[in-house]
């Protein structure tokens, strides 16, 4: 059945958990410059540490800590203590005076990181060191920092879905290049780099509730540039670039898989940018949510994250990405409205038994196609045929693509087909494209493809309007039929 979820009612749900914050109770602060001692008590600016390991070692609930500009090499961060919910543990760079908030006002893929303006650590290690680690740690914030060369920017992990963790913020984090980036780290057997090497930017792993990952850059991240697991979070304001080259012009052997990944429910990802080179080998996916349900052809057991649900994604904007949006793995009854998808290969994407979901409001320009159906093996539970269903995909303008719909099957043999049934696609403007689906399903015989509609749909330019076996197209207008 359509439109089971109450969007609206969740997402200001969600503002409003996030616009009543509880009043924070201050503790001392603490300091740190390249110029310090790890010998000082770390009090005062005159008497600073030297590292940051240091200050976080003596820092406790309610503590500030402010790092100085400067290059803080390779240090390996992690947290001995926890704050509490009313006093945070905090981390902040500064430029010249404690509390000036120093940022990049337009930060680009090639941006070099100064570390001149906030603090920065290099790790010249992309296979396994961890700039911040937050194990099993609550109620920390980290703001106003520059990161690269690690295999991990920051990584928290150490819940579960049951006992989550509580209280997590990054903010105006600037980080770039995780994991492999060169030759130098291919396995020995040849090919591209495994997943041994998977780069994070910057993510709240296993897992969070009620917290946020905020103006943020990451470039070049081999692997997730922003992961958040968990329920009630935010991802805002962030941007993400994926490109050939490191911040040396070394080229690249992996790139950014996913850009920005939500596996969880109640979660709210608005106002990103996420930019990736049309010419990069693998393009990755835009904005995605997932469950943990991919077992690699064999049904899954004990499942995590088996629900993906009532997220919330507004006002972005995905441009070059293999897939602008992807609901995969049986997500269901997410919200989608006011994004934009430029040059992308596929518009929106729903894979492996994603249902219940409402697309609206999107703008779709260049694309190979504006949405594809599609079934893969990779999800264990695809060995029980589940269907791709009730979606909704309301008010879309596409232009400039070469066809509608995509309807695919990626299987190795015939046990699996396609199952796509009771999906809506309506109020459509197409524009300038070659034809309005394009099809592999006739590759086995059982397919399932029925009852879906297509309605209020006005056609311009469009070469090749044949209609869609299984779909119903009502109030079909064709203008400008290009020539054949």
């Amino acid at each position: 059945m359509i439109n089971k979820l109450k969007p609206k009612s969740e997402f200001y749900r969600n503002i409003l958990i996030f616009s009543t914050a509880t009043t924070q109770i201050f503790g001392d602060n603490l300091f740190v410059s390249i110029k310090g001692n790890d010998l000082n008590d770390c009090k005062s600016e005159k008497t600073s540490c030297k590292t940051i390991q240091k200050s976080v070692n003596l820092a406790k609930a309610g503590d500030t800590v402010y790092i100085k500009a400067g290059n803080y090499g390779n240090e390996k961060v992690t947290f001995p203590n926890s704050g509490t919910a009313d006093r945070l543990i905090t981390l902040e760079g500064y430029k010249n005076k404690p509390g000036d908030k120093p940022m990049y006002l337009n930060p680009t893929p090639n941006m070099v990181l100064d570390p001149l303006l906030m603090p920065l650590l290099d790790g010249n290690d992309l296979l396994k060191s961890t700039a911040f680690g937050l194990y099993g740690k609550e109620y920390i914030q980290i703001r106003h920092f520059q990161i690269k060369n690690y295999n991990k920017g920051i990584y928290s992990t150490g819940g579960s879905r049951k006992k989550p963790l509580d209280g997590i913020h990054f903010s105006y984090i600037y980080a770039r290049e995780f994991g492999s980036t060169s030759g130098t780290f291919t396995p020995k057997s040849g090919g591209a780099t495994t997943s041994a090497n998977w780069g994070y930017g910057i993510a709240l792993s296993k897992s969070h509730k009620y917290s946020s990952i905020e103006h943020c850059v990451v470039i070049n991240a081999g692997g997730d540039s922003i992961l958040a697991y968990g329920d009630h979070n935010k991802i805002r304001d962030n941007k993400v670039f994926a490109t050939w080259y490191d911040e040396k012009g070394l080229k690249r052997i992996n790139n950014t898989d996913y850009d920005i990944t939500i596996r969880g429910d109640n979660n709210v990802v608005d106002n990103n940018y996420i930019k990736t080179d049309i010419t990069l080998y693998h393009r990755g996916h835009g904005i995605s949510i997932l469950t943990d349900e991919n077992g690699n052809w064999t049904p899954c057991v004990a499942v995590e994250y088996d629900t993906a649900q009532y997220n919330v994604v507004t006002n972005n904007t995905v441009e070059g990405a293999g897939t602008g949006l992807q609901l995969r793995h049986d997500v269901a009854n997410n919200f989608f409205t006011n994004n934009s998808i430029i040059n992308t290969i596929c518009g929106i994407g729903f894979t492996d038994g994603a249902h219940d979901n409402n697309i609206a409001k999107t703008i779709i320009r260049g694309a190979t196609y504006m949405v594809s159906f599609v079934e893969t093996p990779e999800n264990g539970k695809d060995i029980l045929f589940p269907s791709i269903s009730d979606n909704m995909i309301d008010t879309i303008i596409a232009e400039d693509i070469h066809h509608m719909i995509d309807l695919s099957i990626f299987a190795p043999s015939e046990k699996y087909y396609l199952n796509i049934q009771n999906n809506i696609i309506k109020n459509l403007t197409i524009k300038n494209a070659k034809k309005l689906y394009e099809t592999n399903k006739h590759k086995y015989k059982k397919n399932i493809i029925k009852n879906n509609q297509i309605l209020n749909v006005k056609l311009i330019n469009v070469s090749d309007s044949s209609l869609l076996l299984g779909f119903n197209i009502v109030n079909f207008v064709q203008t400008d039929r290009a020539n054949r």
